[in-house]
């Protein structure tokens, strides 16, 4: 794979900087989104694509353009220190129909951490009686641990919400899913790397293409860095965290 070039690295720093903390920083300079497409993978193409990048401060827009006018665009929002939320759109803008689109991951990051540690928390959807189940506690694992909902409804399976802890550093990662409809997730850890991403769908689905003018978006995605020095537990820290938000 590629790496993005160092224009991009500076643009998207801050953005960077807000999914990580001093004690579980980022593990490798990559795009934190990825996508197929024709069945090649996204960070094979980006690097050929036009880039450009807008600002004011709090709100980024990022935007690559294939030669043949299909556009991915990041728009994300920073609005308090450790908060990061964004959305990633396709358009074309070109003059017939895209390339097979498909494998859209609005998130893909990975951790440096004691990956040892590391524990999920997530919560039972409807189809689970969320209402009566307690949170659920996961360990972290080489194979991945996956959250997926189910029948079109983003709260069927698991609850479109995780929490990822590393108790050691007492630090942790709030991370939540806008979207309407299916959504998939993995989590998984190597010997001091954990790694996480969000599907759209499924890995698999959708696979489309887009007509000339057309556009569509990806799951919008929440991310909440937090740290406990309290009392409280730093589940709990991460819980106010974010329902403060």
């Amino acid at each position: 794979n590629t790496a993005p070039s160092k224009l991009e690295l500076q643009a998207m720093a801050p953005w960077l900087s807000a999914l990580s903390s001093n004690s579980v920083p980022l593990a490798c300079d990559g795009y934190p989104f990825a996508f197929t497409l024709n069945g090649s993978a996204s960070d094979d193409l980006l690097p050929s694509w036009s880039f450009s990048n807008t600002s004011n401060g709090t709100q980024y827009r990022f935007r690559w353009e294939s030669p043949d006018g299909l556009s991915a665009t990041i728009e994300v929002s920073l609005p308090e220190p450790g908060a990061a939320d964004w959305t990633l759109r396709f358009q074309n803008t070109g003059s017939r129909a895209s390339f097979p689109i498909s494998d859209i991951q609005s998130l893909r990051a990975s951790l440096k951490a004691a990956a040892a540690g590391s524990v999920l928390h997530t919560h039972a959807g409807l189809l689970h009686g969320f209402e009566a189940e307690p949170p659920k506690s996961l360990n972290l694992t080489t194979p991945p641990v996956v959250l997926q909902s189910a029948g079109g409804t983003s709260s069927m399976s698991w609850l479109p919400w995780a929490q990822l802890e590393w108790p050691a550093t007492c630090a942790g990662l709030s991370i939540t899913v806008g979207w309407s409809g299916n959504w998939h997730a993995a989590f998984s850890r190597s010997t001091a790397v954990v790694g996480f991403g969000i599907w759209q769908a499924t890995p698999s689905y959708p696979r489309l293409s887009l007509l000339p003018g057309e556009a569509i978006r990806g799951v919008r995605v929440l991310t909440l860095t937090y740290t406990n020095h309290t009392t409280l537990s730093l589940h709990d820290t991460g819980l106010n965290r974010h329902r403060r938000y």
